[in-house]
């Protein structure tokens, strides 16, 4: 017998924190749910910095996730979960891993 097991995409951290935005605004925000639109402000300065975080990662490799080239320049090997304090407060985000790309060659 099969068993269902439990696996999780393979998706940018950006990629998952518009799809919570895009989930949010799809249910209604009343005028008087200054909480609710106060998650989804932090949501979206958690977007930014984390395309920007990944846009530094890219320029850095020389290529996007999943591209190959042959000039690669080290790889990404998963996310590891960093806080950053902000004038908001303090925000989540995934810092990609990179492996291969020691002394700058």
């Amino acid at each position: 017998m099969l068993e269902d097991y439990a696996v999780e995409k393979r998706v940018a951290p950006s990629a998952a924190l518009e799809e919570a935005i895009a989930a949010m605004l799809v249910e209604s925000v009343d005028a008087g749910e200054v909480e609710r639109l106060g998650e989804i402000g932090g949501l979206g300065a958690r977007l930014v910095s984390q395309r920007a975080i990944e846009d530094e990662v890219t320029a850095f490799l020389g290529r996007a996730r999943y591209e190959r080239t042959g000039e690669a320049r080290g790889s990404r090997r998963g996310n590891r979960r960093r806080r950053v304090q902000t004038a908001e407060g303090e925000l989540e985000v995934q810092v990609p891993q990179i492996r291969g790309r020691l002394g700058g060659s």
